[in-house]
């Protein structure tokens, strides 16, 4: 299971524990291709606010991020050119570049920064990792876009619904000296879904089991919105010193029925868990108490 932080809760989400070798070892693994598609792009587009020295003094608040654009199926574009000076002037002035807008098809692409899961794992003292470390406490997972041809198909993936990024116009550092342009993170939305055809070929080996998903069900873990609240649940193990609240003790987990959702207008081919967006995630209708919750003792009640 992993642990992503998301709005006002935590998202608990079903992650198999698969390597290369497990694919390697039972024949899953795509045939290797030794030639590579020609790419439309030389080199690659970077967009993001990852620069070290303008994230540290203009923006701090901010975790890095970037999206690198690598390839496209199709790409259109219009480099618009205005003249140097005043409109009657000559012409040997020269122009300079005012606009360019590109439209592209099928992108390939690489995001860095916005898929954080926790390090660590649940303890028999808490239920929840403990995410006080900042630092160590969460590792972000860079998301690249699914290809037929992947050596390593993945058996979960995350459908991007919608990002929105806009001009950061950042002061100068003097009147001669401008300082980079670059992105700000605006709305965007993602599904965390598995796709059934890879998950059935893994199951086929013998490498996972058929019910992966349905006896992990995600759980979204959330805080009361106005009232505090401290669960009176026996604890499993002694704590030290004995009054130490547990850091989970003021979260209620929730869950979606007996299997992940599935979405209308989703391809056929991918089940989608939920959906996740700034600033809120979005989890489902008619949420309800985990099972464990219930026989514990708590009510929907006593949850946000």
């Amino acid at each position: 299971m992993g642990l992503y932080a998301a709005g006002t809760g935590l998202v608990q989400l079903p992650v198999p524990n698969l390597t290369e070798q497990l694919y390697l070892d039972n024949q899953v693994a795509n045939p290797l291709l030794t030639t590579a598609s020609p790419s439309l792009l030389q080199g690659a587009v970077a967009l993001g606010n990852d620069n070290p020295n303008l994230l540290a003094a203009d923006y701090p608040h901010e975790q890095p991020w970037n999206l690198v654009l690598t390839n496209a199926a199709h790409l259109t574009g219009t480099w618009m050119l205005t003249p140097v000076g005043e409109p009657a002037a000559a012409p040997s002035q020269g122009y300079r570049l005012s606009q360019v807008d590109l439209n592209g098809a099928s992108p390939e692409v690489i995001l860095n920064g916005l898929f954080w899961l926790s390090t660590a794992r649940p303890l028999a003292q808490d239920a929840l990792p403990d995410l006080d470390n900042w630092v160590g406490g969460v590792k972000a997972h860079p998301l690249r876009t699914v290809r037929q041809t992947d050596l390593f198909p993945s058996a979960v993936v995350v459908e991007l619904a919608e990002l929105t990024l806009s001009v950061r116009v950042l002061p100068p550092l003097s009147p001669s000296e401008p300082k980079p342009v670059v992105a700000a993170l605006g709305a965007w939305r993602f599904s965390y879904a598995v796709d059934e055809g890879v998950l059935q070929d893994l199951v086929s080996a013998g490498v996972l089991l058929p019910n992966t998903f349905s006896q992990y069900l995600p759980w979204v873990w959330q805080r009361h919105g106005s009232l505090p609240m401290v669960q009176a649940l026996p604890s499993p193990k002694p704590r030290s010193p004995p009054a130490t609240l547990a850091p989970a003790a003021s979260w209620c987990p929730l869950s979606w029925g007996s299997k992940p959702l599935r979405s209308k207008g989703n391809p056929s081919r991918y089940q989608r868990i939920g959906n996740l967006r700034r600033p809120e995630p979005e989890y489902g209708p008619n949420p309800s108490p985990t099972q464990p919750w219930r026989e514990s003792g708590g009510s929907f009640s006593t949850c946000p």
